[in-house]
């Protein structure tokens, strides 16, 4: 009896540490996240940092390499893990193949071309329409979408469910509110009550 007792407790034991390695693998992680200076990309990006360290336990450090291009280029050099793109700017670098009125087509094609040509991999749109200029308007107007590589989420196992938990959370409305409240409060406040709300953290 006793044996069948010590055999129930290891296994017991044996599967909450496996379900906690799965659930928590990415703690103590460190994930670097590119972002641009355009508003709504200040505003993501502390959302995304906010998000993953409650959710995961991985530290995120923010880090502003220049343009959207070179963005890319830190996380094509894995100096950077994580990048903010817009599907038109992608668009615009395929030309003619990713002519579409299909939001949605283009949306599969930019993710496509972006797999076969450097392995990265574009998670779900958060839901609105940027770049926003200094005075918050849209310019140009393509939904904006975090972009990882094929390596990465290997490295981080939970981390593309996590990030699409912001699938289509933040509409047009939502970011212009953020935009705006955190031009009179730290911008990690503004998200993290926004985040409480929704209750992701």
């Amino acid at each position: 009896m006793r044996g069948k007792f010590t055999i129930a407790g290891l296994s017991a034991l044996l599967f909450f540490h496996l379900f906690a390695s799965s659930s928590y693998s990415c703690v103590g992680r460190l994930l670097v996240l590119a972002v641009g200076d355009t508003p709504d990309q200040v505003v993501m990006a502390e959302m995304l940092s906010l998000l993953v360290n409650e959710r995961t336990g991985t530290s995120v450090e923010l880090i502003k390499p220049g343009n959207l291009e070179a963005c890319k280029e830190a996380v094509k050099q894995d100096k950077a893990q994580l990048f903010l793109n817009y599907v038109g700017v992608a668009q615009a670098e395929i030309g003619d193949a990713a002519v579409t009125g299909n939001p949605q087509e283009v949306y599969n094609i930019v993710r496509q071309h972006y797999l076969d040509s450097y392995d990265m991999v574009w998670l779900k749109p958060f839901g609105f329409n940027g770049p926003m200029d200094k005075n918050n308007k849209v310019e140009g107007g393509s939904s904006i979408a975090p972009v990882s590589t094929s390596e990465v989420l290997k490295r981080f196992p939970v981390l593309d469910r996590v990030i699409n938990k912001l699938k289509n959370k933040v509409d047009d409305d939502t970011i212009a509110d953020l935009v705006k409240k955190s031009k009179d409060k730290d911008v990690k406040d503004v998200v993290k009550e926004f985040l409480k709300s929704k209750k992701m953290i």
